[in-house]
């Protein structure tokens, strides 16, 4: 599956860019009443801000973030934008609900980690469960400093180059306008990584790219949503009423 990632959202990650508007089809939405702390784990303890969102620039760009995607013919994107694009408009029904396909979350999110990552990721693909989510990717970290162009010392990246399988995992709560992601695993080759190791690659790979993003710690969802419903064939934007 959501996460540093960049722009403006349902929520705020930080570091916005303008949204490019992809053409809005019919919308196929159910309208219906209803501090960045400084150390991360990979069982979620200790809350850190990231825009792994390391979970975001992935599963919760996937899941709920409002921000623009890369203008696609894919009918599939063109759907879940033009349903982000209500949302952020401010023209949703109060009560309704947005319901976002498992099959629509992965085309946009695809779509989206090619503007946030020109280099460094592919193969992406999201898993959602009741209230879980889960991404998986190929990973070059170097490529994805380089694509920042961020400098890497010679030590480091020789230690780091190379793709490797990367899996992230998050729990999501949401209420009363806000939500809460809380990182639950995070993998690489298969290996899960926590405590120090995790919070060396959140630091000097996560951080300087997103900044703002925030990991176990609530962070306010966009002005007219009330709460996110994540289930395991789709995901759900509840509007206030």
């Amino acid at each position: 599956m959501a996460g540093s990632l960049p722009r403006s959202a349902l929520f705020s990650w930080g570091g916005s860019r303008e949204p490019r508007r992809a053409p809005s089809p019919s919308c196929s939405c159910s309208q219906q009443d209803p501090e960045r702390p400084t150390r991360a784990s990979a069982a979620g303890q200790g809350s850190r801000p990231t825009r792994l969102k390391l979970v975001p620039p992935l599963i919760l760009a996937c899941l709920i973030a409002i921000a623009a995607a890369p203008r696609s013919t894919d009918p599939l994107v063109l759907s879940a934008q033009h349903k982000l694009d209500v949302i952020q408009s401010g023209k949703a029904k109060p009560g309704s609900v947005f319901v976002f396909t498992l099959a629509e979350l992965n085309a946009w999110g695809r779509n989206e980690v090619k503007a946030l990552f020109p280099e460094g990721v592919r193969n992406t693909r999201l898993e959602l469960g009741k209230g879980t989510a889960t991404a998986y990717m190929m990973v070059d970290f170097l490529k994805i400093r380089h694509g920042k162009k961020l400098e890497t010392g010679w030590l480091l990246s020789k230690m780091l180059e190379g793709e490797r399988p990367l899996r992230v995992s998050g729990r999501i709560e949401s209420a009363h306008g806000r939500a809460t992601v809380h990182l639950t695993l995070v993998s690489i080759s298969g290996v899960p990584i926590s405590g120090a190791t995790l919070d060396f690659l959140v630091e000097t790979f996560f951080l300087p790219l997103y900044p703002d993003a925030k990991i176990n710690q609530p962070f306010d969802l966009h002005d007219n949503v009330d709460h996110i419903e994540v289930l395991p064939s789709e995901a759900r934007a509840v509007i206030k009423r």
